[in-house]
Formats: C-alpha cells, structure tokens, sequence
C-alpha cells in the first residue's frame, strides 16, 4: 500500500501534528492505514517511534488492551523489526521499512534543526470468525533517544468493526495532545510485566 495517500485525518497535538489515511481493504474484513507524527518545535529528540496499543473484537470472547508491535517483533515500536543481539533497550530495535520510518527532531550541535517524521503502515485485518469482530488502536508517539527520552506525545484513535449493519471504519479521533490514553497505559502496564524490552513510564 502507499504510504503517502491522501490524508483522511490531521489532528494537531501541542505543536505537533498526526496525520495519515486509513480506509476499509479489499476484502472488507480489515483496514489500509498509514499513520505520521510531523514533530513540532517543541519535540527534542534524536530518534521517535509510533507504539500503539490493540483491541480485538470477535464474538464473544472477551477483549482486553494489548500493545500491538509489528508482526513476529519483538520490540513494540511498529517500525522496529529484530533487535541488537543482547540488547533489551527499546532504542536498539532494528528499522523495518516495510512497517514504517523512524523520526527525529533536535538540533545538532554543528548545524540547523533536524526534523524527520516518524511513520507507520499497518494492514490490520480479522480473517473469518463470528461477528461482531472489529479492532480499535491507540497510537502514539515515543522519544526513543535525545533530550526527552521516555516522553510520549499524544495520542490518536482509529479502528473499524464489522456487524450486523456491515464493515465500516470507525472515526479517527485525537484522544490526548499530549501522553497517551488511560487504555495504552493499561496495555503498557502488561506489556512490562510480560516482556523483556520495556516501555518507559513517563
């Protein structure tokens, strides 16, 4: 899919701003989304992630918040693939364009202002099963590295659901401008618990 499809949404977080494109795909039982965090003046840091956090509906099983990283990584952030051997830092994560890019925005001390969006591309989808069924992300940013490391800067929400009146997407909405919402904090908590490459805490 391409990364760089008109604009659905573009929510401005204190200075900061999410933009990107998600619609139903072909087959109606999962989205196309592309997803970037254009930093602000006030971001300094010298390397951003998009981490976000899943929930799946279908049927009745029971769904709870899970931080969703890139299919068979490690690392929670999207755009990582493997990791370093022998590190358990979050920042150590190996850059997997495929799932996206990682960002920047700090000034050196040799030259002008660095300013690099951090990207992702998720293809989420529920291949058969009963309905309802249906997948809602929290996605935020991370500074990974730099002056701020550990921060979070803000975060969106995004989905589609499947029932009885048919597959559609649900509406994207800016849910904080700054951190993240109580439901990632929910699925971060779990993560750390379960995982041996951490989340910060903020």
């Amino acid at each position: 899919m391409a990364l760089f499809n008109a604009p659905s949404f573009k929510f401005a977080a204190n200075g900061s701003t999410f933009v990107g494109s998600v619609e139903l795909n072909d087959n109606a039982n999962g989205l196309k989304a592309s997803i970037r965090f254009q930093p602000g003046g006030a971001v300094d840091a010298t390397l951003l992630g998009l981490v976000q956090a899943v929930l799946i509906v279908q049927g009745d099983i029971r769904p709870t918040w899970a931080i969703d990283p890139a299919p068979n990584c490690p690392n929670p952030v999207y755009a990582m693939g493997n990791q370093l051997q022998g590190s358990f830092q979050i920042a150590d994560g190996i850059p997997n364009l495929r799932f996206g890019s990682l960002g920047a925005a700090y000034v050196p001390n040799d030259g002008p202002r660095i300013s690099k969006e951090a990207t992702l591309i998720d293809p989420p989808a529920i291949v058969g099963g009963a309905l309802p069924r249906g997948q809602t992300f929290h996605t935020t940013c991370l500074a990974l590295r730099g002056a701020q490391r550990g921060r979070y800067y803000g975060c969106i929400s995004w989905g589609w659901v499947d029932d009885s009146e048919g597959a559609r997407v649900l509406p994207t909405t800016l849910l904080t401008a700054r951190g993240f919402s109580d439901e990632f904090g929910e699925a971060r908590r779990d993560w750390n618990q379960r995982g041996f490459i951490q989340l910060p805490l903020e």
